[in-house]
């Protein structure tokens, strides 16, 4: 709760959310397996996560990592736990990080 207090605090906009909006993210995380505790801990690194059309940034996001380097649905989401800023990338972006990393060979062997 005290995490909560402090990131409205922090970041007041959250106020102008509406639970719908609230609610959707946690329920697409939560189907990705990522628990509530963890969530808020996440949007508190995070914000953005909240502003951002979730559900379709995930899935491009896994798309692109199987396309270009073969790396599972799990191991993009544990990506995600150490860095929740990776699903709000502009996909553009990500395409060229991915790229580079394949060109000089990359591999999740």
């Amino acid at each position: 709760m005290e995490l909560v207090r402090t990131l409205v605090v922090k970041y007041p906009y959250i106020l102008s959310k509406d639970q719908e909006q609230l609610e959707a993210t946690f329920s697409i995380l939560e189907q990705k397996g990522v628990s509530r505790p963890e969530i808020v801990k996440l949007i508190f690194e995070c914000p953005k996560l909240l502003s951002i059309n979730l559900e379709n940034q995930i899935t491009e996001c896994l798309h692109l990592f199987d396309l270009y380097h073969k790396i599972s649905e799990e191991q993009v989401f544990d990506i995600f736990r150490h860095f929740p800023y990776l699903f709000c990338c502009e996909m553009s972006k990500m395409r060229l990080f991915l790229g580079e990393f394949r060109k000089y060979k990359f591999t999740n062997d």
